[in-house]
Formats: structure tokens, C-alpha cells, sequence
């Protein structure tokens, strides 16, 4: 395009460009003087060549003074009377030649067009001196006289000189006409672009305000913090004066200003503003107020207190729900556009995201640390407080007290009414014990039935004092499924004075209450040294047991169990017993229990299973004469596991013992739970030929029905009920009875621990099919039991249907 000096002048300014004209005009009497004296060198007559030569010279000095920009900086009438001057040396230069024919007339062309861009009416003005000049030229020399054949000489350039300076007007006023359309759509476009760019500035400004909050929003996990850095990017990001962030009520009736430029933060909403943001909560769009004088959707004099003349607002609505609103306000008139609303609307909904996640996370933690049902803490967070509480224990020198309550028959009440009712009595027992324990306790629930209870204690006697206000709760009956159920509970305490593992005081309050439902339920019992030391001795015993199955030390001891009428051992009981290295053997009344809760009972069975069938199936093959039978005792987990039928039947065939030679030993409990799985498994089991046996019968509290219903083959009486048979007449009517209910429902009876003579023969009048005990002989290992059946004399014996 060309810079400011590339036009002689500008078409939007009509001064002309001093420089341009100057060093033109310079070279313009160069090329004068240089014609003038290359016309010297031609043949000529009449002319004064010397004259002509020292205006050629001058004519040169004068442009080469022009060219180096003498008159850059002239004012306007310097330049007009330089042009005046150049005509003044063409018209000297035709007179001096002498002729008219020379050419120089036509010189003037050269000069006057330069007039054209100082104004038409100086064109005019240099156009007239110049035909006068040229006219003038010829008079002097023609000697004074105007010689009519001599006109043709000069009209034409005269007429020559008009058109042109006509022909250069016109061209410069279409020339300088598109220059300022091209110089007006440049600026037009060099404003567009001002404005694009500024709009680029402004939207990568805002953008930039956008994802610093962003990232705050994602960092903070101080909401104030966020409210606080919002309101100082959305004023200085809009250049406005005030901007605060509204609060919906939720636990009050008023709204609260939480962050504030301009405002004051800790005044009350005025009602105005109140209004104001139920107008913004109930829209979809943010709402721009042009200016507050000319407003009629709604007035907010409180704003227009502060000097605010326009203003924009953009409600906080997230999944949640709504939060409140962002104002914005300016004391300019028309300070917010459209876009800018969206833009704070963009600001509103970040911020509702954030304040999502943050509800989000904080429902999740309560989640995470709180029961569902009831909404006490749980373990994780009881366990948090268990620590903090032993910080402040050791600073004032107090104790820590943990009462763990278990409530007594909790899964009656779920079997009878229901789980909903059952959740309704937890719900209940955790308000109600909530309100007896002071503020600074904590009541948790551990899962299940069970309740925690943390104190901070100077005492023993102060942690019962905490169990006693415990107990009240129970006096006064609970509302479950449209009914009244009377409920209690056993509490065991555990108090700690030194900092320890929060796992470790929970399962001393847990040994506690163990040993409160042993000695009758709906008590308290605090652990102390003796349990300290049954827990260690259980904690090294269960560590044992773990490992006792890698080591081989279990081991697997015979009863033989004796036909009462020929007194010949028709079957075998298999006992497992436990060779501990440092304890020797080991009773099942210490382990097995322990390995049904810790879940060894399952590989322990399975080993002790495979284990008998085999040696029996070794001494069938031995003593064939023998109809002898292999008893092994399964547990109710056991039973329960899918796997346990295929691992029968993997023992059978792995030792090719007939399936009609193994029975399985059960307890009254498995028939009191009438679990489904069990059932099936035992039904399964019966019909490729295994006998059901369901050991010390009479034990537990099974009905005659459910006896009925289960798949049996034998019944067991338990040696309690044996030892008084032919001595006490309540045991012997017992015995009876039960003998007469499996004669009647087709099964057979062993009894257990006969130990006498008078014993056996009562129980073989009473027709008692089988016995065994220390009568007979005590548990053997293989090896004993094996030279016992060697040193028997092979007799015939008729077995027991059942066995």
C-alpha cells in the first residue's frame, strides 16, 4: 500500500504531502535545465545561449536544493510559488530561445498540473499564468506584436495546457475518490480487526478467570476460599465495582451474603435483593439489567443506595438442587451485554459443580464413616475416635472405656417379624442410647446386633456407671411391626488407661461381653486379667491351629461302637485330635470350635474325612469277616458348602469303600436351623447309599417335626442321658422314649458313654441297638485299632441295619 509519503497527497486529508511535491518539483527542474542546454547543442538561430545556459543552471540548482529537501517542511505558499517560479523559467526559457518554434513552450505541461493538487481554484490561477506566460513568450518574440499566422504557434499548446491540467484534475479527483474508499475500508478493517483482537483479548481473559477457578474448584476444599477468589476474578475480569454470592437458607429463614466486593459481607440481604433472587432462581437465563432507571420488571432500591445503575445475576443450580446466585453490578449504564451474562452464567454453573462435588464427597465420607440404617458412626470411624480419645486420656491422665453391647435374642425377633422389624428395633436401640450417654461419648454400631459404646473415664466404677444408664433403656418396651417387643442386651467393657490398638480394646470388650452371655445375658461384665490371659491363650491357639494342617499334627483316633446283643464291633467313630508339640494332644472341645469360626473347619473336615475312609477301607480289606463301619462327624458349615457332596464322593472312590459303609455324624443344630443347602446335600448323599446319624440327641432343642422332616438313619443319645439309665428313673424314661420315637419313625440308636454293665443291659432290654464307650474300649490310633480287630476272633456278627 505504500507509506505515508507514497501519494502527493491524502485523500482523506486534502493537505498536500510538502515532501513528495518538493522533491518532484526538484526533479522537474532538473530535467528542465538538462533539456534547456541539450537544446543549446543543436543549430539555432535568434537565440541567446548564454542567457539560456545560466537558466538552465539555475533551473538545476534549484532542483538539486529541492531534492535534498529544502522544502520539506515549507509552508504551503513556498511550494505554490515554486510552481509559479517554474512556469516563470519556461516562459524565460521560449523567450530566450527565439524562436517559437523551439519546443519550450511546451515546458508549461510539465509545471502546471503540479497546481492540481493545491485546489482547483489555484489550478485555475497557475493554468491562466501559464497561458499568459506562453502568450507573453511570443509577443516578446515577435518584437511586442501578436501576429495572427503566429497563433497557431502557441493556442495549441496553450489549448494543450488547459486540457491536460483538466485531464490531471480530473484523474487526481478519481484517484484521491478511490483512495479514500480504499483508505475508509482499511480503516474499517483495521478497526474490525482492533476489535476482533480486543474480543480475543477479552474472551482469552475471561477464559483464562474461567480455568483458574476451575482449578481452584478442584483444589480448595475451603468453600469460602472459592466464594472469596470468584467474587475478586468476576470484578476484575468485568471491571466492575460490586459483585457478592447469595446464599439460599437451608437451616435458617434468611439469606446469607457468603462472599462480597463492594458489599458488606455480614449484613442481612435486604429484602429487595431477596426478591430479586427469586426472580433469578426462577428463570433459566441469566437476567441483565440495562440500567435500573428504565427497569420494569423489578426494582432493588438498595442497589441503586450504592450508586449501581446496571446489573446481572446468574443463579448456582446444580443436581443438588438450587444454591443461590451470583450478582454483578456496575455504576456505568449498559455495562453488561448478552454475552457477558452467559459468561457469568458459565462462572454460576462451575461453581454449582463444584459445590455438587463437594456435597458429593461429603455424603460419601459420611457414607464411608456412618452405619446406613441407623447413622452412628461405624467401625473406621469409631476407631478414629478411639485413638483421639487416648490423646486426651494421656494429656488429663483419664481412662478410655469401650462398652460393646450384643443385643440378647435379636435373631428371634428377625425369624418372627421380619427384617423390617428387626431394622426398625436397631434404629430404635441407637436413638435410645444416644440419649442416656453424655455429648462427648460416642455411640456406634459394629454391624449386625451389635452396639459400641465410647466414654472417656476416670474409672472402673464410672464405665459401669455408663453401663447402668444403659440398662434403663431396656426397661421400656420397643415399637416393631405395629407391636411391642421387650428387648435387652449383654455388655461387655473393656478399659483402657495407656494408648492402644483400637482392635485390640474392641476384642477385649468383645471377650467381656462373651463372658456376660455365659453367665445369663442382660449383664455387664468388665474384662480383666482372666480373660486377658483366655484371649491370649485363644489368640496363640487360633495362630497354632493355622498352622497345625501344614504340619501334620492332626490326628485321627477310633471308638469302636458294639452290637448290644452279640457285643461285636460293628462299625467305628472317627475322632480327630490335635498333636500340639508343646501341648500334646489336644481335645476337639478346644479346637474345633475355634476352627468354625476362623473357617479351618473345612479343609480340617475334609482331611479328617479322606483320612478315616481310607484307613477303613484298608481294614475292610484286612478283616472282610467284619462288617465294619466308618462314623465321621461333619459340621453345619460343612454341609453348607457346595463342594462338600463331590468331596465325598471323591473319598469314596479314591479308597473304594462301598458309600453304604460311611456314615456322617450331624449335630441337633443343623436340624434346628433347617438350612436348604444341608438338607439337599444329605438327601443327595443318602441316596447313593451314606447313612445319616444325628449325634447327642436330646442336647438340643429340635422338635419331633423337624426330626421328622430331616433325611435320618440313626439317633445318638447323648452319654448325659446314658449316665443314669438303670439308676435313675427319669433318665431311663428318657432313654425309652427315645428309643420308642426311632423305633417308630424306622431309625436306629446308639447310645454313647456306656460305661457299666448295668448301663448295657438296661439299654439292651430297653432295645438300644448299639453302644459304645469306655465299657468297651476308649479312642484308639489306627495302629491299636487295627491289632484290636486282629486279636478279636473272627466271628460272625450281625450288624446294625442302619450302620
Amino acid at each position: 500500500m505504500g507509506g505515508h509519503d507514497s501519494v502527493l497527497a491524502d485523500p482523506a486529508d486534502p493537505t498536500p504531502n510538502r515532501r513528495r511535491i518538493g522533491r518532484s518539483l526538484g526533479m522537474l527542474f532538473l530535467i528542465e535545465g538538462t533539456l534547456g542546454e541539450a537544446w543549446l547543442l543543436l543549430p539555432h538561430r535568434g537565440a541567446q545561449p548564454m542567457a539560456l545556459l545560466a537558466i538552465c543552471v539555475l533551473a538545476q540548482l534549484v532542483g538539486l536544493w529541492l531534492r535534498h529537501g529544502a522544502v520539506d517542511e515549507a509552508p504551503m505558499w513556498v511550494l505554490k510559488a515554486i510552481v509559479a517560479v517554474a512556469t516563470l523559467i519556461a516562459v524565460a526559457a521560449c523567450v530566450l530561445s527565439g524562436s517559437p518554434r523551439t519546443g519550450f513552450a511546451f515546458l508549461f505541461l510539465w509545471v502546471t498540473p503540479y497546481a492540481v493538487y493545491f485546489g482547483l481554484r489555484h489550478a485555475i490561477l497557475q493554468t491562466g499564468l501559464a497561458v499568459i506566460g506562453l502568450v507573453g513568450s511570443r509577443i516578446a518574440i515577435a518584437h511586442g506584436h501578436l501576429v495572427t499566422i503566429d497563433i497557431r504557434e502557441w493556442l495549441l499548446p496553450a489549448a494543450t495546457i488547459v486540457v491536460v491540467s483538466s485531464i490531471v484534475y480530473q484523474l487526481t479527483r478519481d484517484l484521491g475518490h478511490a483512495d479514500r474508499e480504499r483508505l475508509v475500508s482499511e480503516r474499517e478493517r483495521a478497526e474490525a480487526e482492533t476489535r476482533r483482537a480486543a474480543s480475543e483479548r477479552e474472551r482469552a481473559h475471561r477464559e483464562a478467570a474461567m480455568a483458574r477457578l476451575g482449578r481452584l474448584a478442584l483444589r480448595a476444599s475451603d468453600r469460602a476460599l472459592l466464594f472469596d477468589e470468584t467474587v475478586r476474578v468476576l470484578t476484575e475480569t468485568l471491571r466492575v465495582e460490586h459483585c457478592s454470592i447469595v446464599e439460599l437458607p437451608r437451616d435458617s429463614a434468611e439469606m446469607v451474603t457468603v462472599a462480597a466486593v463492594g458489599f458488606d459481607a455480614a449484613a442481612t440481604v435486604p429484602a429487595d435483593v431477596q426478591r430479586l433472587a427469586g426472580y433469578v432462581l426462577g428463570g433459566d437465563e441469566p437476567i441483565i439489567v440495562w440500567e435500573w432507571a428504565s427497569e420494569k420488571r423489578f426494582s432493588v432500591p438498595s442497589l441503586r443506595d450504592h450508586g449501581i445503575r446496571a446489573s446481572s445475576a446468574a443463579a448456582i443450580r446444580g443436581r443438588s438442587g438450587a444454591f443461590g446466585f451470583i450478582g454483578v453490578h456496575s455504576t456505568t449504564v449498559g455495562a453488561f451485554s448478552g454475552e457477558e451474562g452467559q459468561w457469568l452464567q458459565s462462572i454460576a454453573d462451575l461453581l454449582a459443580s463444584a459445590l455438587d462435588r463437594e456435597r458429593s464427597e461429603a455424603v460419601m465420607r459420611h457414607q464411608s464413616l456412618h452405619d446406613s440404617l441407623t447413622g452412628l458412626p461405624n467401625r473406621a470411624l469409631l476407631f478414629d475416635r478411639i485413638e483421639h480419645a487416648f490423646g486426651r486420656a494421656e494429656r488429663f491422665g483419664s481412662a478410655v472405656a469401650v462398652l460393646l453391647l450384643d443385643l440378647d435374642g435379636f435373631k428371634t425377633v428377625n425369624d418372627s417379624l421380619g427384617h423390617h422389624a428387626g431394622d426398625e428395633l436397631l434404629i430404635e436401640v441407637g436413638s435410645r442410647l444416644q440419649e442416656v450417654v453424655r455429648t462427648s461419648d460416642t455411640v456406634a454400631r459394629l454391624g449386625g446386633d451389635e452396639f459400641v459404646v465410647l466414654a472417656e473415664v476416670e474409672s472402673d466404677a464410672e464405665a459401669f456407671d455408663v453401663s447402668t444408664r444403659i440398662a434403663a433403656i431396656w426397661e421400656a418396651p420397643f415399637a416393631a411391626a405395629s407391636g411391642e417387643v421387650f428387648c435387652s442386651a449383654s455388655v461387655g467393657i473393656a478399659v483402657g488407661r495407656k494408648a492402644e490398638a483400637p482392635a485390640k480394646l474392641l476384642r477385649e470388650a468383645d471377650a467381656a461381653m462373651y463372658r456376660a452371655k455365659e453367665r445369663g445375658r442382660g449383664r455387664s461384665e468388665i474384662f480383666d486379667e482372666e480373660m486377658r490371659r483366655d484371649a491370649f491363650e485363644r489368640l496363640r491357639t487360633e495362630s497354632d491351629l493355622r498352622r497345625a494342617l501344614e504340619r501334620d499334627e492332626f490326628r485321627v483316633m477310633y471308638q469302636p461302637i458294639f452290637d448290644t446283643t452279640t457285643l461285636r464291633p460293628i462299625a467305628v467313630e472317627a475322632l480327630v485330635r490335635w498333636q500340639h508339640p508343646t501341648r500334646g494332644i489336644v481335645g476337639p472341645v478346644e479346637f474345633i470350635p475355634l476352627a468354625e469360626e476362623t473357617g479351618l473347619i473345612a479343609p480340617l473336615g475334609r482331611w479328617v474325612l479322606e483320612h478315616a475312609v481310607a484307613e477303613v477301607a484298608g481294614w475292610s480289606q484286612r478283616f472282610p469277616e467284619l462288617p465294619l463301619r466308618v462314623a465321621v462327624n461333619v459340621s453345619g458349615q460343612q454341609l453348607a458348602r457346595p463342594e462338600f457332596l463331590q468331596e465325598v464322593r471323591a473319598a469314596l472312590e479314591a479308597s473304594d469303600l462301598p458309600p453304604e459303609l460311611l456314615g456322617l455324624e450331624i449335630t441337633e443344630s443343623i436340624l434346628i436351623n433347617e438350612s436348604g443347602n444341608a438338607r439337599s446335600t444329605l438327601e443327595s448323599l443318602r441316596k447313593i447309599g451314606v447313612k445319616v446319624l444325628i449325634d447327642d440327641f436330646g442336647t438340643g432343642y429340635s422338635s419331633l417335626a423337624r426330626l421328622k422332616r430331616f433325611p435320618l438313619d440313626v439317633i445318638k443319645i447323648d452319654r448325659s442321658f446314658v449316665d443314669g439309665v438303670g439308676a435313675e428313673d427319669e433318665d431311663t424314661a428318657i432313654v425309652a422314649a427315645i428309643v420308642d420315637i426311632a423305633r417308630s419313625l424306622g431309625l436306629q440308636v446308639i447310645a454313647e458313654g456306656v460305661e457299666g454293665e448295668v448301663q448295657l443291659e438296661r439299654l439292651r432290654e430297653l432295645g438300644c441297638h448299639a453302644a459304645q464307650g469306655y465299657l468297651f474300649s476308649g479312642p484308639m490310633q489306627g495302629e491299636a485299632f487295627a491289632a484290636f480287630l486282629a486279636g478279636d476272633e473272627p466271628r460272625s456278627a450281625t450288624a446294625v441295619a442302619g450302620l
